[in-house]
């Protein structure tokens, strides 16, 4: 097949929101198809200049840009319009695949798809109610009601969007590599990981106080200036190792030797940095308790979890953690990798184009 997948964010960009549709296209093309990434250009990010207007008018003019062009980056849209055209002329896609994050993505797939008398298919990574402001959400659901099929992050994104799009999503879960994988599991080293956006971090001093001082604390991510401060303001026994992103293959070898892997949902949306922790076969904690999603995900693969509200949540969940070794079971964890969730896409695609053809 030939196709193109659209999101917003360049696939250098470092954020959360690029690792999606970059890990997909490589899968994709590792299947044997034609892939083209559509994105913005990788730039250092810029304020949006409507979160500097007043309240009132704020909300005015992103209920005029939903109006009038159906998205907020209309601009981008714009400039993607001589990629659309040589897109449709010069590659000719069999689909397109378009996230949101940004309607825009829809938008511009749409366009494309038009073009090229090809299907679009919608993806649904982030909640709709939480990114589309109310007046609005039935609307744009209705604008872009054409698309061929829908496919979504999760279980809970796909029932969050049912209220307003009326087919059911083909659940596609962003994975880590099938190769990253623990094969076999050393004595883990006296470490806790957290990583990724710690959301104001107001949990943090729920683990430190939770942690036995025999262990040390290691946090990769964005976050590393608000959690060297929180951990300097606090009398905690427990030592800090804090820095910034590091490379996907550095991050998963560092969660693969840890006691456990720490996480800290953000309490609107299941989120993925559970799915990634699957390929440690170490014992996850959340902190907050996460969705149930993610309690059956562990259960259907053997990854102990622990579902953490107080210190002393935590205090238990990591003397359980700490006496086990290997875990998992690697089948059933490689049903979400990269790979495996890349072959469940091929084949929605697949059911798309067939009746087509």
């Amino acid at each position: 097949m030939r196709l193109v997948l659209i999101n917003e964010l360049h696939p250098d960009s470092p954020h959360v929101g690029a690792i999606r549709f970059r890990e997909f296209a490589k899968a994709l093309r590792a299947r044997g198809h034609d892939v083209v990434l559509l994105t913005d250009d990788l730039a250092p990010p810029k304020k949006n200049r409507i979160d500097d207007l007043p309240w009132g008018l704020r909300q005015i003019v992103i209920a005029w840009r939903f109006l009038i062009s159906g998205g907020l980056r209309p601009s981008w849209r714009r400039r993607m319009q001589p990629e659309i055209d040589r897109l449709a002329t010069e590659f000719k896609p069999d689909l397109v695949w378009a996230t949101f994050g940004s309607v825009d993505c829809w938008a511009i797939a749409r366009d494309l798809a038009r073009k090229t008398a090809c299907p679009w298919v919608a993806d649904l990574k982030d909640f709709w109610p939480h990114f589309i402001p109310k007046p609005f959400r039935s609307v744009l659901a209705w604008r872009y009601r054409d698309a061929a099929a829908w496919t979504a992050l999760s279980r809970t994104h796909a029932q969050v969007a049912r209220p307003w799009f009326d087919a059911a999503p083909t659940v596609i879960y962003s994975g880590f590599p099938a190769a990253a994988i623990r094969a076999g599991i050393e004595a883990p080293e006296p470490v806790i990981c957290l990583f990724g956006s710690l959301y104001g971090g107001t949990l943090l001093p729920t683990l430190l106080q939770g942690m036995p001082p025999k262990l040390r604390l290691v946090y990769r991510g964005d976050d590393r200036a608000l959690v060297e401060a929180m951990h300097a303001s606090g009398d905690y026994e427990v030592a800090l190792d804090a820095d910034g992103f590091i490379p996907t293959e550095e991050l998963l070898a560092l969660q693969g030797r840890a006691t456990a892997n720490v996480y800290l949902p953000f309490g609107r949306t299941f989120h993925h940095k559970f799915l990634e922790l699957l390929a440690a076969r170490r014992p996850i904690l959340a902190l907050p308790a996460d969705y149930d999603e993610a309690k059956e995900i562990a259960a259907a693969t053997g990854i102990p979890f622990f579902s953490c509200r107080t210190e002393q949540d935590v205090a238990n969940a990591l003397t359980a953690a700490s006496v086990r070794s290997a875990v998992g079971d690697p089948a059933a964890i490689r049903e979400f990798s990269w790979e495996a969730q890349a072959e469940k896409l091929e084949a929605l695609f697949g059911s798309v184009l067939q009746p087509r053809s």
